[in-house]
């Protein structure tokens, strides 16, 4: 789809059209440049009108990449644990089980990590390679702790 009709149809209010321009701000795709500022902006408008993906690509950058979205951590921590509880996909739910783990914009929350790790293995049919891993350092460290 090219810019000038995601800009359309974001104009209109079409909230995938918001993600898309958010992502190519982003990523520097569909014929426009990188830019920070523009992303953040698309990507937010979509997240306040609750476009799910919009507020993921947000906290996630604002936990790890940092290179649109300026929330202090903590403000990416409380939006990722929104998407998670909202969620029907895993991801969120491994993301959200990580910054439980590694107190990133929150407490560490070990208990807390398991319990969504354990949901994300067992969607996922015990096929989750990562969520297996983290959750093997959490027991651990769970099992130290008593």
């Amino acid at each position: 789809m090219g810019i000038r009709k995601l800009l359309r149809e974001a104009e209109a209010g079409d909230v995938s059209a918001l993600y898309q321009l958010g992502d190519a701000y982003r990523y520097g795709v569909h014929g426009v440049c990188k830019d920070a500022q523009k992303a953040f902006y698309y990507h937010s408008k979509a997240a306040a009108l609750g476009y799910i993906e919009s507020s993921y690509a947000l906290a996630l950058d604002s936990l790890y990449y940092g290179r649109f979205c300026p929330w202090p951590p903590e403000e990416g921590a409380r939006v990722l644990k929104e998407v998670a509880e909202k969620s029907l996909n895993p991801d969120p739910w491994y993301w959200y089980a990580r910054i439980c783990y590694e107190g990133i914009g929150m407490p560490r929350h070990l208990p807390l990590a398991k319990e969504w790790l354990l949901r994300c293995i067992d969607y996922m049919g015990g096929r989750d390679p990562a969520a297996e891993e983290l959750l093997q350092e959490v027991e651990a460290e769970l099992a130290g702790e008593g």
